[in-house]
């Protein structure tokens, strides 16, 4: 069965009917013994064969192909290819304790062969617009920026979705929001000396309005177009609508931060000279101040991670925190040091065994040797490791994290050993956790994907449910959300799924509309979800441009 994608153009109000569920051009049946022995093995080592030539109208077209399976004059199988992404199942960040507790992804991450990059601090937040209000100044913004405390940091990029509410014509409302997002750049600018890149988007706002005028009297307009909708607030003065529309008009501003350095006309080589004079004097106060710096160089790509390797510490409990810094960062900074690590971490605890940073990191490491299988660890002695950690001070919040870490891994083994019901009791008590925890983004995901992995889609839906409805959800998670659903015509028809699909558009139009593109094309799942009129028409409206 060849299908164009002509036959989804948004030009044509109704799709051409099929029959027996083929779209398109039906080429020749194919019978198995042609089948099998026109099989030529590949370099891969799959197999294949020719099942048929596109006809010469249709190989300038974009085309996709299905099959359609017969057995003795029954149909059997449709086969439709779906380009769904799969995801690595991972373990939540566990973190380490540096000088404070510090997540994997915000000290730095690995990128290529001995590659690293910055992951800067983020902070978000919301600004609201008052209606036709165009600009910011210093004043409205400085209450803003005195908050969050940045006298230690710099603002390296401003990244701004503006957002207007939905009535007016769209041109109009674009340029209003970008207006408003420039000044708020502008009157952030102020604040500092280096320049700050920023990033500006501009877009209606959809998502809030279907969410906000569900169970009201406006509700039947989310069974209209977008066009149509414009239509009936033109002129519409009402203030029962108001009340919506006023909470609408907001920007979510997003600040990717990086560490002020207050040694920025030092060289590396002269802090690591100045550490080490002031590790002689036992100035220890300002050691850690230039151990702080250094570590931030490493961070920012301009000092190789080796330099740990050249600061002498003295074993002394003065030095402990930096001794500790010392040692754990190579875990963050490569997983494979992880053995090293552990090994050198088990020796700093003879000398310090009540020292809760050494403690959570021996855990933390331990689950690395677990899951790659470097070490035999005992199952019932490493939980009843982690459940100590309390007693040293360790938060519950971070040990049900560990918890949830110990389920998962524990998951996969029953799951290898045929031992099903402890596996589902495993699935259980993550999900009962997983409310105990300080959850980030990351984590939303994570345990999106291993729920989903063990065919618990509701669980998995559970806990994206509320987060992919709001404008600041993750961009990855909400497409992983569409990723999951995309193909449940009886969700796509409802118009709380049109409310996810208008906050998709929302985070990343492009993305969105290229999951519409031919299998395999730009991440394109199928160019056949079109024939979905719900899927369609959203597609119309937003992406046949």
């Amino acid at each position: 069965d060849v299908v164009s994608k002509d036959r989804y153009h948004c030009a044509l109000e109704d799709l051409e009917k099929t029959n027996y569920g083929l779209r398109a051009t039906t080429l020749p049946v194919v019978y198995g013994k042609k089948i099998i022995s026109g099989l030529k093995k590949q370099d891969n080592g799959r197999y294949k064969t020719k099942i048929g030539t596109v006809p010469v109208n249709l190989r300038s077209k974009e085309l996709e192909f299905n099959l359609y399976f017969i057995s003795n004059n029954f149909f059997c199988y449709y086969s439709r290819i779906y380009n769904l992404k799969s995801y690595s199942l991972e373990l939540l960040d566990p973190g380490m304790y540096l000088d404070t507790f510090t997540y994997t992804d915000e000290f730095i991450n690995k990128e290529g062969e001995n590659a690293y990059r910055t992951k800067y601090k983020i902070l978000n937040f919301v600004i609201p617009f008052k209606k036709n209000k165009a600009t910011y100044s210093e004043q409205d913004i400085k209450p803003l920026y005195d908050s969050l405390e940045l006298t230690n940091f710099d603002i390296k990029k401003i990244n701004i979705k503006a957002y207007s509410s939905v009535e007016g014509s769209l041109e109009r409302n674009t340029v209003l929001q970008k207006q408003r997002a420039k000044s708020i750049a502008k009157a952030l600018q102020a604040f500092q000396k280096p320049t700050i890149e920023n990033s500006i988007e501009a877009k209606e706002n959809w998502v809030d309005f279907f969410n906000d005028i569900k169970k009201t009297s406006y509700e039947s307009l989310a069974n209209l177009s977008q066009r149509q909708i414009k239509s009936k607030l033109i002129g519409n003065t009402n203030k029962d609508l108001e009340v919506y529309l006023q909470h609408h008009r907001k920007a979510i501003v997003s600040l990717e931060l990086e560490k002020k350095d207050p040694y920025k006309q030092m060289t590396s080589e002269q802090l690591i000279a100045q550490f080490s004079e002031l590790v002689k004097k036992e100035s220890i106060e300002e050691a850690n101040i230039i151990h702080e710096v250094l570590f931030e160089r490493i961070k920012k790509n301009t000092l190789s991670p080796d330099t740990i390797k050249k600061l002498k510490v003295p074993s002394t409990k003065d030095f402990l925190g930096i001794t500790i810094k010392n040692i754990s960062v190579k875990h963050l900074l490569d997983i494979s040091n992880g053995m090293i690590v552990y090994e050198k971490l088990k020796e700093l605890e003879k000398k310090y065994p009540n020292n809760k940073k050494i403690k959570y990191n021996i855990v933390a490491t331990k689950f690395v040797i677990w899951e790659n299988k470097w070490a035999e660890i005992k199952p019932d002695q490493f939980k009843k490791q982690i459940y100590s950690l309390k007693k040293y001070g360790i938060s519950e919040l971070l040990v049900n994290r560990l918890i949830i870490n110990f389920n998962i891994i524990k998951t996969y083994e029953y799951l290898r050993k045929g031992a099903y019901s402890k596996k589902d009791a495993c699935i259980d008590q993550i999900y009962k956790a997983f409310s105990s925890i300080d959850t980030r983004e990351e984590d939303y995901l994570n345990l999106a994907q291993y729920f989903a992995s063990y065919s618990r889609r509701d669980l998995a839906f559970e806990i994206l449910n509320n987060k992919i409805k709001d404008l600041t959800v993750n961009e990855d998670l909400l497409f992983y959300y569409l990723n999951l659903t995309i193909i449940d015509e009886e969700l796509t028809k409802t118009n709380e799924y049109r409310t996810i699909m208008s906050n998709a558009l929302a985070q990343n139009e492009k993305r969105f509309c290229n999951l519409f593109n031919r299998y395999k094309k730009d991440d394109g799942i199928t160019f056949q979800l079109l024939e979905d009129a719900s899927l369609r028409k959203i597609f119309c409206e937003n992406c046949a441009k």
